[in-house]
């Protein structure tokens, strides 16, 4: 039973940054369409806001990092097959210790295509969309309703 719990330990340990990754990105993303609720659309507002224009770089940033299913096919292929082979030997040390495996970390159920799919509809196409909108009103290179 020891062995167990410290099996289950190791496991959230293994998995914790992963999912810290994933909890910040939601975290940034709700903290930044706030922002933009709360600045507004003008230039002024957030040039005058240090913390503000440090948030609207981060995101920046953050879009980078996300930015992979945006490369020419055969580099987003190519890290995409480089992601999953790092979940893959996450599962596979999960499955050793007898632990459940995590999402997308099982070489029998994870298909590239299908995650890859989950995660620019989930994950990185909400992100830029709000990120990049929102950068073009406040540089006043988008057009708006008004």
């Amino acid at each position: 039973r020891e062995r167990e719990r410290e099996r289950e330990r190791e496991r959230e340990r293994e998995g914790e940054g992963e999912r810290e990754d994933m909890k910040l990105h939601f975290q940034h993303f709700q903290e930044f369409k706030c922002r933009v609720g709360t600045e507004g659309t003008g230039l002024r507002q957030w040039r005058d806001n240090p913390e503000a224009m440090d948030q609207l770089c981060v995101n920046i940033l953050h879009i980078a990092d996300l930015s992979n299913p945006c490369r020419p096919f055969e580099a987003a292929y190519r890290w995409a097959r480089l992601v999953l082979q790092e979940f893959f030997a996450q599962g596979d040390k999960e499955a050793a210790l007898g632990l459940t495996v995590s999402p997308l970390c099982s070489r029998n159920a994870t298909l590239l295509a299908a995650s890859q799919i989950g995660y620019i509809k989930f994950v990185v196409q909400p992100y830029v969309q709000v990120t990049v909108y929102s950068v073009c009103i406040i540089l006043q290179i988008w057009p708006t309703e008004d």
